[in-house]
C-alpha cells in the first residue's frame, strides 16, 4: 500500500521551487524542531535550498540539537512583515501544525507560497490543502518524520532518492523530537510502533545521553526557581482532581525566567497524587495569556482549549489568549485570570472531576 507521505515526495522532488522555508509553529518546542530537522534534511537532498524559519530564538537545549544538522545561517528568526525579500516562487513546509494562526507573522510566507506542504500531528476539524499529512493519532511529528527518513534510508523509494543519510547526528536531532512529546516515551501517546521507531533510530547511533541531559537534566538556577514557585502556589479543587497555577508576567521577570523554563511544568502538577488535569497560565510581556493544559486518560483537555480557540491533544493542548480575546470572552472582568481559572476548572469539573 502506497503510503500517504510518498505523493508529498514525489510532488516536492518534480516541484520547480528551488528555495524552501520550514514553518515550524510559534515558540518551537523539541519537536517542532526536531520535525524541522528531518525536513529540512530531505529537501536538502532533493537540491532544494532549505532555510528554517522561526518566531524567536532557539533555546540553548535545541540549538545543541540543531547544530548537528543545520548551519546557524540557515535558521532565521522571522519577526517582522516582509522581513525576507522574495523574488521567486518558493515551497512552505509547515511542521507540527497545519493552521496559519499558529505561525505569527510567517503566516505570509505560508500564504505566498506556490507550493505548500505539511507533516503535523495535531487534531484537524477543517480542510485539509491536498500535501498535508496530518495524522492526530501519532504521538509526535517526529516519529512521522522518522517513519519517512528511514524508509528513504533503507532505499524504499528510488523514484524519489537512491537513500538519505540518515546517521548519528540526524537519528539523535528526530529521536529527542520524540522523546520530548512523549515524555521520554511515558505518556499514553507512546504506541508500539514509536518503541520500534525509536529502536530503530538507536541502532543508526542515536545518542540517548545527550538527549537525556539536555532534555530531562539540564536546568537553570532560575528554571528550578520558577519551578519550586509553580509547585508551592499551585491550586486544587475540591475534590483534589484539578490542580492550576498562574504566574504573572512580572513573577517570571523576578525571576529570570525564560519561556522555555515553563516547559513541563504543568506535567509536574500533573504528578501530583489525585491530580487528574492540570492547568498552567502564565502572563506574556504584551498582556497576553498563555495557557497549557495536561491531563490522565481518559480525560480531554483538547476540548477546554477549543472553547476558547485553543486546540492539541486529548491529554496535552494549549491556547493563547490576546487581550483583544480577553476582553470578548470575559467582557467586564475585575481579572481577567481569575475569571479565565473559574472557567477552566468549571470546564474540567464537568468531565466529572468535581
Amino acid at each position: 500500500m502506497t503510503k500517504q507521505y510518498y505523493k508529498i515526495l514525489k510532488d516536492l522532488k518534480n516541484s520547480e521551487a528551488k528555495k524552501a522555508y520550514i514553518l515550524p509553529h510559534k515558540r518551537a518546542d523539541g519537536d517542532a524542531i526536531a520535525a524541522s530537522l528531518g525536513v529540512y534534511q530531505i529537501l536538502k537532498e532533493l537540491g532544494k535550498e532549505a532555510k528554517i524559519l522561526l518566531s524567536e530564538e532557539l533555546p540553548a537545549y535545541l540549538q545543541t540539537f540543531s547544530d548537528l544538522i543545520v548551519p546557524r545561517s540557515e535558521i532565521v528568526v522571522y519577526q517582522k512583515p516582509g522581513e525576507l525579500k522574495i523574488e521567486e516562487d518558493y515551497l512552505a513546509f509547515v511542521v507540527d501544525c497545519h493552521s496559519p494562526d499558529r505561525l505569527g507573522e510567517r503566516a505570509e510566507i505560508y500564504h505566498g507560497a506556490k507550493y505548500l506542504y505539511c507533516f503535523d500531528h495535531h487534531l484537524s476539524e477543517q480542510d485539509l490543502p491536498e500535501n498535508f499529512w496530518v495524522c492526530p493519532e501519532r504521538a509526535s511529528a517526529a516519529d512521522m518524520l522518522a517513519e519517512v527518513l528511514l524508509a528513504l534510508a533503507a532505499g524504499t523509494y528510488p523514484d524519489i532518492l537512491p537513500t538519505i543519510d540518515l546517521g548519528p547526528n540526524l537519528a539523535t536531532a528526530v529521536l529527542m523530537g520524540i522523546y520530548s512529546d512523549t515524555g521520554g516515551l511515558r505518556y499514553s501517546s507512546s504506541g508500539a510502533y514509536v518503541y520500534h521507531i525509536a529502536g530503530d533510530l538507536r541502532e543508526r547511533g542515536a545518542d540517548l545521553e545527550l538527549i537525556s541531559q539536555e532534555l530531562f537534566a539540564k536546568h537553570s538556577l532560575a528554571a528550578q526557581r520558577l519551578k519550586a514557585k509553580v509547585l508551592t502556589d499551585f491550586c486544587l479543587n475540591q475534590s483534589g482532581k484539578v490542580a492550576w497555577v498562574y504566574v504573572d508576567y512580572r513573577s517570571r521577570l523576578e525571576l529570570a525566567a525564560k519561556s522555555e523554563d515553563f516547559e513541563g511544568l504543568a506535567n509536574e502538577m500533573l504528578a501530583t497524587a489525585g491530580v487528574q488535569v492540570a492547568i498552567l497560565i502564565r502572563g506574556l510581556e504584551n498582556d497576553s495569556l498563555q495557557i497549557s493544559f495536561r491531563a490522565k486518560p481518559p480525560y480531554n483537555v483538547q476540548k477546554i482549549a477549543a472553547l476558547y480557540g485553543g486546540g492539541g491533544h486529548l491529554q496535552a493542548a494549549g491556547l493563547n489568549l490576546s487581550p483583544a480575546q480577553q476582553r470578548e470572552f470575559f467582557p467586564g472582568a475585575k481579572s481577567v485570570p481569575e475569571a479565565l481559572i473559574k472557567a477552566l476548572v468549571e470546564a474540567a469539573e464537568a468531565q466529572g472531576l468535581g
